[in-house]
């Protein structure tokens, strides 16, 4: 490994570990007073949450705690010592970081804005899904690009489009409560819109062109007959979709170019679920969002709520044969009596009463011309998250290993993976790569019962660095040991 400049690792060590910036360790002091205390859980969660993090080196960290119960005078040259080499791994990490934010962008053509906006997001997925934690982290890393004189000027690019993407994708997520808060949303619209006109953000809407990939995804099939399968269309389309920001990020550039209300009614379903709604209510919300006129039927009302019922179902428990014949035979209903039916993939050819909505009639997206093929919906199955299985371990009906088990289990990922690797001989980088990888999937999808590795997008990138894992279950039970012990 190339020597680095004493005063660089140094800085980098204190922008990552902020309390070591005035020497020694006060975690470890910390860590020795609970103790003596008697309070062992929380020296415990010190020595799991900080220490070991910090000190990843098992037998240089038993070496280090040893030197300073004891008071050794050489406590603080190994301590400096241990920081350093600490301080070299954190700066290839850094420079791999940066490596993979600015990679989606280094072959993209500048003139392509929809190219970039695409690039742009992919970068985003890397980061936090909050926007503010996302543009400070982006500038970070462009800090830490100067500092390492390391691609710098790609990284204060990719913080400038970053900041460019989330000024023109801003998505608010609640509506303003009162009158006070609408009057003074509609004065920080106008201001917004008054400095838009003055300076020009670089992925200006006149100059995005949505590739129908994206297209596929927010429209649905046109030819609809009956205003509540336009209603049911639009829900089976977005209802697994409400998490996924860059997805909303998309409809909103979408609607708002196009001036539709596709991305109205993603923010009913969103709300409604959000806050817990009855599916009928988000029924009720999508049609009065998509309404030109009151309407109301009984029979109308009914249809609507039993067909959601079936393809709710097919959503969730889905079966391949079922769901071809959902998606694209279409059924008619008696006038006397209300059945449930599909969404149609096609229109049907076969006449049938129009039954009208609960409070409003509808039509469809008047944008595009020619009807599409519905897009399938992503469909999922429940398969435990890592706080169940945890659960089911420990044979408790609730879990307080969370934070523990974050801090432990990136040693157990990286001893799975060097047991799965598909060939002998893998770059050192590319196994931190996938523990991050790993690492990251598991934080994000702890407590997510539709947890899904094997189909994950995770699962495929560790499989490009060589490492063939089918499940995580081992790395769990493993770290639940250790952590449990």
């Amino acid at each position: 490994m190339e020597e680095r400049p004493r005063d660089v690792r140094e800085l980098i060590l204190e922008r990552v570990f902020p309390d070591l910036r005035y020497g020694g360790d006060p975690d470890i002091e910390r860590y020795f007073e609970l103790r003596a205390s008697g309070r062992m859980l929380d020296a415990l969660a010190i020595y799991n949450t900080r220490l070991r993090p910090r000190y990843p080196d098992d037998a240089k960290r038993v070496i280090l705690l040893k030197l300073y119960r004891t008071h050794a005078p050489a406590f603080g040259d190994f301590l400096h010592g241990i920081l350093m080499e600490r301080a070299d791994e954190i700066v290839d990490r850094i420079r791999n970081n940066i490596d993979a934010l600015v990679s989606p962008l280094t072959s993209t053509p500048m003139r392509d804005t929809y190219a970039v906006l695409k690039a742009v997001e992919r970068i985003a997925r890397l980061l936090p899904d909050d926007t503010e934690s996302a543009r400070a982290m982006a500038w970070s890393y462009a800090e830490y690009a100067r500092m390492l004189d390391h691609r710098k000027l790609e990284a204060e690019r990719v913080g400038f489009l970053l900041s460019e993407f989330y000024d023109q994708a801003v998505v608010d997520d609640d509506t303003p409560a009162d009158f006070i808060a609408a009057s003074l949303a509609t004065e920080e619209s106008r201001r917004t819109e008054n400095r838009e006109t003055q300076k020009k953000n670089f992925f200006d809407l006149s100059r995005i062109e949505f590739d129908q990939a994206d297209v596929r995804r927010i429209e649905i099939a046109q030819g609809f007959d009956r205003d509540e399968d336009i209603v049911l269309a639009y829900c089976y389309k977005y209802w697994l979709r409400i998490d996924d920001p860059a997805f909303e990020r998309i409809i909103w550039l979408y609607s708002r170019k196009y001036e539709t209300r596709h991305y109205d009614v993603f923010k009913a379903i969103k709300t409604g679920r959000h806050r817990k709604y009855s599916d009928d209510d988000i029924l009720t919300m999508v049609a009065t969002t998509l309404a030109t006129r009151y309407s109301y039927t009984v029979q109308g009302d009914l249809y609507m709520q039993m067909a959601w019922r079936r393809l709710k179902a097919n959503l969730y428990a889905p079966s391949p044969t079922v769901a071809k014949q959902e998606a694209r035979q279409p059924r008619s209903r008696k006038r006397t009596t209300p059945k449930p039916a599909p969404i149609q993939a096609e229109p049907s050819s076969m006449p049938a009463e129009k039954p009208r909505l609960r409070r409003a009639t509808v039509s469809p997206s008047p944008i595009h011309k020619e009807p599409r093929p519905q897009t399938p919906m992503p469909r999922l199955q429940p398969t435990g998250s890592i706080s169940d299985k945890i659960k089911r371990l420990s044979g408790r009906a609730y879990d307080v290993y969370k934070e523990l088990f974050l801090a432990s289990v990136r040693s157990h990922i990286h001893t799975a993976l060097m047991h799965h690797r598909a060939k002998p001989g893998i770059p050192g980088d590319d196994i931190n790569r996938a523990e991050n990888i790993v690492y990251e999937f598991m934080e994000r999808n702890y407590a997510n019962t539709y947890m899904d590795w094997t189909s994950s997008e995770y699962k495929t990138r560790i499989g490009e660095l060589g490492v063939s894992m089918e499940s995580l279950d081992d790395i769990i039970e493993a770290c639940y040991r250790k952590i449990g012990a």
